[in-house]
């Protein structure tokens, strides 16, 4: 079984200074222990030492992390057996939310799509879509079973033209980017004008949290 590799982090993205005194908190994983801080400035809890790119790739493509006909996963069972379940929640996520932000026949990526259900939906109203994953397995998924267009990496070494999307989704994975004032930049410098940026995040004090409580 693989391990974490970690670097070290001192600043919270408001600026904040991550010090060995800031109270702090761990998660246990199968690779290993997380830790967060929570920053003095802003109150929020900020991973450090962040895992480094390489080994969060490396985990979000185990065994460990999506399950598999052999084992299950800490966080999903058997994430890819799932698609058919996770088409219909894409289907009711892409009319609750996506649908009235589109022009006819829109250009769509999403940054951290996974299999890419949510890109198959919207792909088959009408629209171009195009997506990115730090795993593998997902992308391989994504191609082999929706025939999308899907890249492995950073989207910020990618090379998408500028001002190529109507759209950019960041659902889930906000919170893997590094450096977020630069890589919001880098983001709207790929939306057309007016174009949308459409993320959600974890909020610690959410309903959603609450019902979820320790886990």
């Amino acid at each position: 079984m693989s391990s974490f590799a970690e670097e070290p982090r001192t600043r919270c993205v408001c600026g904040g200074q991550l010090t060995l005194a800031a109270p702090l908190r761990t998660r246990s994983h199968a690779w290993g222990q997380v830790s967060f801080r929570r920053c003095p400035l802003c109150q929020s809890w900020c991973q450090s030492p962040q895992l480094t790119p390489a080994s969060l790739s490396l985990w979000y493509d185990s065994d460990q992390y999506q399950g598999s006909a052999n084992m299950s996963g800490q966080f999903y069972a058997n994430y890819i057996a799932d698609e058919p379940a996770r088409l219909k929640e894409a289907e009711f996520r892409y009319r609750r939310n996506i649908v009235k932000l589109l022009p006819s026949h829109g250009c769509i990526l999403e940054i951290g799509c996974a299999t890419g259900s949510l890109l198959s939906v919207i792909r088959r109203d009408g629209h171009a879509v195009a997506g990115i994953d730090l795993s593998e397995r997902f992308a391989n998924a994504a191609r082999e079973v929706h025939q999308l267009p899907v890249v492995v990496g950073d989207f910020s070494t990618t090379g998408f033209p500028a001002a190529s999307f109507d759209l950019i989704l960041l659902y889930g994975t906000l919170s893997n980017l590094r450096d977020l004032p630069h890589r919001f930049h880098q983001i709207f410098q790929l939306l057309k004008p007016g174009g949308r940026l459409l993320a959600n995040f974890p909020a610690a004090d959410s309903l959603t949290a609450a019902l979820y409580g320790r886990r």
